[in-house]
């Protein structure tokens, strides 16, 4: 995935580094950019691309400034697929 060089990432990247990353969201709190390039293996600019469209997707939100900077789960972002069966169950009242 990393390209030297590069700072583009297509869907299928960018669909990669989301599962690694919320995987990884889902036992901290948030992510800092060092963190994204460590976990996924994107260098710095494309890890501000991802940011940039986590964003703009609602599945993250950016928290503090500068060196400070981190990402952490929005309510979409944090959605999990329901396990089979339990969006099939409905409430009858009498």
């Amino acid at each position: 995935m990393k390209r030297k060089g590069s700072t583009q990432l297509d869907d299928a990247d960018v669909e990669r580094c989301w599962i690694q990353i919320s995987e990884f969201l889902s036992s901290h709190e948030s992510v800092r950019n060092s963190k994204v390039r460590q976990v996924t293996g994107i260098n710095y600019d494309q890890a501000l691309k991802f940011f940039t469209r986590a964003m703009k997707e609602g599945k993250l939100e950016r928290k503090g400034r500068k060196s400070s900077t981190h990402y952490t789960l929005t309510a979409q972002g944090s959605c999990k697929p329901q396990t089979s069966g339990q969006s099939d169950r409905h409430i009858v009242t009498g």
